[in-house]
């Protein structure tokens, strides 16, 4: 948090007079000011009044209120639905520009997150499949959001989640194993990949044959299966450091669907039937040789968590997955950087 967001923040918090949490935004647009904060929103709650009657009040109030001797706004405006934007004095930015060019490198550094551990897991590339923009992308956003909080004084521990088993991966090794592949490369996993995804929809043999090599690959009952396995697997994870070590980032940990896939199956196995939080509805029911977790009757949606195949699904080894990062470290907060075409799958594991 800058020194002029605390500054703002107490300024707020002096006039509002309640220990209520709300935020101060860094405007995009100058019509909107500097700063724009929805601490009216927040307040309207407790006092039972509409955001922007509460907002027209404290924005007269904050336009009056100083810190030191005098006012360091220019402007305190109440606008629709209940945000409130405030513009600077002159004087303070210019005092502002001072304090960069006096700090240069260390401006902004604090100790806000000092004694902090945090873990951030981001990039998570599936072996067997090509490096792609959206992993560029999480990689990019995780590694900024970790340097930022050790710029604040937390000891971060980056973590990266690689899906090495699953129907990705069984579709990548029938199409290695339909072209007859004597040695495999990171371009001929990426095109069987694609060739057993397009069969798989399109061929219910072949879908039956993808499914069983699924099951061979867990379950490692295969020589010849698990020896192609392995090779691309391994393959896989070296090329995904090469691309590592280009961007500058380096893990302090590595958790794989290989290992969270049987703790998260154990987990929801030992809570199916079991009342939520000691009473209600059972958490995970069986249905159709599956078993599920019926989220209508909490707003969400059901999701599947064990397959009719008897196979862990993503959401059991998103699970498996927490249990096996606090183990291996307690954190005081865990992040985890992904597409938000995967916000409504996260609901239903964090509801």
């Amino acid at each position: 948090m800058s020194g002029m967001i605390k500054t703002l923040e107490k300024i707020i918090r002096k006039e509002i007079g309640e220990n209520i949490g709300f935020d101060i935004f860094l405007s995009e647009r100058m019509e909107f000011g500097h700063y724009s904060t929805n601490a009216a929103f927040k307040l309207a709650l407790i006092v039972k009044k509409s955001p922007f009657e509460v907002a027209k009040d404290l924005a007269g109030k904050l336009g009056n209120s100083s810190h030191g001797s005098e006012s360091i706004f220019a402007k305190v405006e109440a606008v629709q639905p209940g945000f409130i934007n405030f513009w600077l004095k002159p004087k303070i930015l210019q005092d502002n520009l001072k304090e960069i060019l006096k700090l240069k490198d260390n401006y902004g550094k604090s100790d806000d997150f000092k004694g902090k551990k945090i873990m951030i897991e981001f990039t998570d590339p599936n072996p067997f499949k090509e490096f792609h923009i959206g992993h560029l992308m999480s990689n990019s956003i995780g590694e900024a959001i970790s340097r930022i909080f050790e710029w604040n004084g937390a000891k971060v521990k980056r973590a990266n989640y690689q899906g090495d088993v699953g129907l990705h991966v069984a579709k990548a090794v029938w199409g290695l194993l339909r072209a007859k592949v004597k040695e495999i490369s990171i371009k001929e996993m990426a095109d069987a990949y694609v060739t057993g995804a397009k069969a798989y929809d399109s061929d219910d043999e072949v879908k039956e044959q993808i499914n069983s090599i699924n099951k061979e690959i867990y379950n490692q009952s295969n020589k010849e299966i698990s020896k192609i396995y392995k090779i691309g697997r391994k393959l896989s994870l070296d090329y995904f450091e090469s691309i590592y070590k280009k961007l500058g980032t380096k893990f302090d940990y590595y958790f794989f669907e290989s290992e969270t896939g049987g703790i998260g199956k154990k987990i929801v196995e030992e809570n199916i039937g079991n009342p939520s939080m000691g009473s209600g509805p059972a958490v995970f029911e069986k249905s159709d040789g599956a078993v599920v977790f019926k989220g209508e009757k909490y707003g969400l949606h059901t999701r599947v968590f064990i397959n009719s195949e008897g196979l862990p699904t993503y959401e059991a080894k998103e699970i498996g997955l927490f249990e096996m990062k606090t183990r291996e470290v307690s954190c005081d907060k865990y992040f985890s950087i992904t597409g938000n075409e995967i916000n409504d799958y996260f609901r239903v594991l964090i509801g």
